[in-house]
């Protein structure tokens, strides 16, 4: 092989590479079927080459273009206005090389997170079951289902989709999840979004920041002692995968369905609550509502009245 012959894979080689490193990258938030918080300014970010322009723009408002730089370490982030509910439209970002996000409806988005009351899903024997599943084909309602997994670090994705609600989708999400944003769907006639964030058995320290667990000691002295293989215990592990991945998305609030797995300390509940919401508000930059499900009236065979006093906070 000639040493001209070499030179020019050599090169090939490096355009290859830049392209590769040009091209604009969107974390898992951002797919076709997404639905973005109508009537806002909402945060659109990702990655691309350093010092590169980027322009986002939304078929809505075609003329209504965000612009930003990409930071030396590759990240951007800016915000787009959002119009009254609609859709379907799309979302297109340009820069070195394009992406274009179809089937992008403007409405509703709820954060669903807490243990498995709300990780329940339609497939555990809820009444009508089979009816139910049956029913749920509702175009203008999508999930965005984030897997089960925590890490000891913040991070910047997970492994998700939007996906649009069908009877296949719906059977393997939240229970509750669902049937807020049907009957919000039906209350309000637009389209609804549902982060789904839950894993069964866990407290609410793993959603918590660490830092802001292990800052306070009545929290972080009434952390559980004991550990389980099959769900984490560790403060902030969750908040670092199932909530941080999705920061600063654009919401119009959260529901939260939990409370049993803090029955055992349950003295420090309402302030570590209090800390994990006015948390999530301030990661998000909104004050958004934020509903809670007080738990059954179960004892639990509870000799210090643990669960009612989780239900009292």
């Amino acid at each position: 092989m000639n040493m001209t012959r070499i030179a020019g894979m050599v090169a090939g080689l490096f355009l290859l590479i830049a392209s590769v490193e040009a091209k604009i990258s969107l974390p898992s938030v951002f797919t076709d079927h997404i639905v973005l918080q109508q009537k806002s300014e909402v945060p659109v970010w990702g990655w691309a080459a350093a010092s590169a322009t980027i322009k986002v723009v939304g078929s809505w408002a075609p003329n209504d273009t965000a612009t930003t730089v990409v930071r030396s370490d590759g990240s951007w982030d800016t915000t787009l206005k959002t119009t009254a509910a609609g859709g379907p439209y799309t979302l297109s970002i340009e820069g070195d090389g394009n992406c274009e996000l179809k089937d992008v409806m403007l409405g509703e988005v709820w954060l669903c997170s807490g243990q498995s009351n709300m990780e329940w899903t339609p497939m555990d024997n809820i009444d009508n079951r089979d009816e139910e599943i049956a029913a749920a084909n509702y175009p203008n309602i999508r999930f965005f289902h984030i897997p089960k997994r925590g890490a000891a670090t913040l991070q910047n994705n997970c492994e998700a989709a939007w996906a649009v609600c069908t009877p296949k989708v719906m059977k393997s999400t939240s229970a509750v999840a669902y049937f807020f944003g049907r009957d919000l769907q039906k209350d309000l006639n637009v389209p609804v979004g549902l982060i789904v964030s839950a894993w069964g058995g866990t407290p609410a320290e793993v959603w918590t920041s660490e830092e802001l667990v292990n800052g306070n000691p009545e929290i972080r002295n009434a952390m559980p002692a004991q550990t389980y293989p099959w769900w984490p215990v560790e403060p902030g592990v969750l908040y670092n995968q199932m909530i941080n991945p999705v920061v600063p998305y654009s919401l119009a609030g959260a529901i939260w369905y939990q409370g049993e797995s803090n029955r055992d300390h349950a003295g420090s509940y309402g302030i570590l609550l209090k800390t994990m919401i006015e948390s999530w508000r301030k990661s998000f930059k909104k004050e958004f509502p934020f509903y809670l499900v007080q738990i059954a009236p179960h004892t639990y065979n509870d000799k210090e009245n643990g669960p009612a006093l989780v239900r009292e906070h």
